[in-house]
């Protein structure tokens, strides 16, 4: 497959398991999303030249979405439309799937920690606002939720960029 079409693939794929997530959520269907999210996921492990690493990446990402989802959930700048201590499942299967964009979409952050720190805290905070605008979730002070999934998606993103071709380099071994 042509570098540029898989790059669109992965983008679009991506965006599809994110929106799938966040509706299904939006509209009672919370289970809907992690299917989907986890079906790109494996689609792209099918297709990859390093299973291994990106399996890899995809976990590391998971346990540290499960950790960041928590926390903002535990301290009451997010609220999901679910009930218990940790957040809801749709959400925790964003993060493998975003973690499978790094070395493909992503990959032109590689190496460039302040474009990868901005687009985190730019970006990240964005998506919230969008889940929240759509029904997925809500945010009790939004200057808080955002700010803080600012600061942390700045030091989030460029640890995810770092580790993702280091983690691809060292399975090659």
């Amino acid at each position: 497959m042509a570098p540029v079409l898989r790059t669109w693939i992965n983008f679009g794929a991506m965006q599809a398991g994110w929106f799938a997530c966040v509706l299904g959520a939006a509209h009672a269907a919370a289970w809907a999303g992690p299917p989907v999210a986890l079906g790109i996921v494996l689609l792209h492990l099918a297709l990859s030249r390093q299973r291994g690493a990106e399996l890899a990446l995809a976990a590391i990402a998971l346990c540290l979405g499960l950790a960041w989802e928590t926390i903002a959930q535990a301290t009451g700048w997010i609220s999901y439309n679910a009930d218990g201590a940790i957040a809801p499942w749709w959400i925790f299967t964003m993060w493998p799937m975003f973690a499978i964009t790094l070395n493909v979409s992503m990959r032109f952050l590689h190496g460039r920690w302040l474009a990868a720190a901005l687009l985190g805290a730019i970006g990240a905070p964005l998506s919230y606002l969008a889940g929240a605008r759509l029904g997925a979730l809500q945010m009790p002070d939004r200057n808080a939720a955002i700010a803080l999934h600012a600061a942390g998606w700045a030091v989030l993103m460029p640890l995810l960029v770092f580790l993702a071709p280091r983690i691809s380099r060292e399975w090659q071994r």
